[in-house]
């Protein structure tokens, strides 16, 4: 069993607008709504993979009521607890004539009792003692403690099972505190990780995307770099997700590069998630790290196909790997600038 733990569950709109740009009026073509936030999407991914996850999450409101009935009737095995509030709505307008995506997350009004907060850690107790793998995905919501996934971190090593973080800003940061296995940043998350972590990246505007010095080496290479900060930190694996230029894994043994092979994009939002669908399968099944890149970047390749985030296809993904090839990268004395 895989536990995904995404406690921002959302209900995602996902409008298709083609044309878009601000300040005009639209007609929506075709309309998604259901069950949304990291944690269902990459549940969702790898129910389509043929995992077993487990999804725990909090509900609150009718927007939760919803989640409930539509994680229900994907089939999707989750727990989710009950708090005050109400659940968040996230928009996507998705224009199908270009791929590009815009995005509205709101921020979700739900409040944590002692004892609700007190069933949620018993609901994760037992969970978390079955779990091969136990995947942390998304944001916290602000009810939750910023070192919420750095403790059940803790508590997954304690019962032996491997995790996987994706989050960012603050959950990151603390989250690394207590080494995850795996974790899972785009480039932006990466500089701002590194940024104020490590003395050689404090130079770095966290705010942006990094451009590349990429010297003899290529700009690959240099993230590669980056990433090795971290693994010195006593992360065992650092995947660098890089959009249609595939992804990167990095550990103390050596890095890989695998390109994104070449696809039609019709909605980019979920592609990150399959990949971490991807990866935790893979080290559920224990594969070799750069087989396991070889599936992330192949899964995440085949959700940008879908108009739903997380919405993949097993023998698409089969078919999208037989495409891609980790490469190993040398060591490089290159940095972000």
């Amino acid at each position: 069993m895989i536990l995904v733990l995404g406690p921002n569950l959302a209900v995602d709109r996902v409008l298709a607008v083609p044309g878009f740009e601000a300040g005009r009026v639209f007609r929506t073509g075709q309309t998604r709504v259901v069950a949304g936030g990291k944690g269902a999407n990459v549940a969702r991914a790898l129910k389509a993979l043929g995992g077993q996850p487990h999804l725990v999450g909090l509900v609150a409101g009718w927007t939760g009521s919803f989640i409930r009935e539509s994680l229900r009737q994907e089939g999707i095995v989750a727990t989710a607890v009950e708090v005050e509030g109400l659940s968040r709505t996230c928009t996507l307008l998705v224009d199908p004539d270009t791929g590009q995506a815009t995005v509205v997350n709101e921020e979700g009004e739900l409040a944590i009792s002692p004892a609700r907060m007190a069933l949620l850690e018993e609901t994760l107790d037992p969970l978390i003692s079955r779990a091969r793998v136990v995947v942390c995905s998304g944001s916290l919501p602000p009810a939750l403690p910023p070192d919420f996934y750095a403790r059940v971190i803790d508590r997954a090593r304690r019962h032996g099972a491997l995790t996987v973080l994706d989050t960012s800003a603050r959950a990151l940061r603390e989250g690394i505190t207590a080494r995850p296995h795996l974790i899972k940043p785009n480039r932006t998350e990466l500089v701002q990780l590194l940024h104020g972590l490590d003395p050689r990246y404090d130079s770095l505007d966290p705010g942006r995307e990094p451009a590349l010095d990429t010297g003899p080496a290529g700009g690959e290479a240099v993230l590669a770099e980056a990433a090795r900060a971290l693994v010195s930190r006593g992360i065992e694996a650092v995947v660098v997700s890089m959009g249609a230029a595939g992804a990167l894994a990095v550990t103390s043994d050596g890095a890989w590069l695998a390109r994104a092979p070449a696809v039609r994009v019709v909605n980019p939002i979920g592609a990150g998630d399959s990949m971490v669908a991807a990866l935790a399968e893979g080290l559920a099944s224990g594969q070799p790290l750069p087989e396991i890149l070889r599936r992330a970047v192949a899964a995440g390749s085949a959700d940008v196909t879908t108009f739903g985030p997380g919405v993949i296809d097993r023998e698409e993904v089969e078919r999208l790997a037989a495409a891609v090839e980790p490469m190993p990268l040398a060591a490089s004395g290159g940095h972000l600038a």
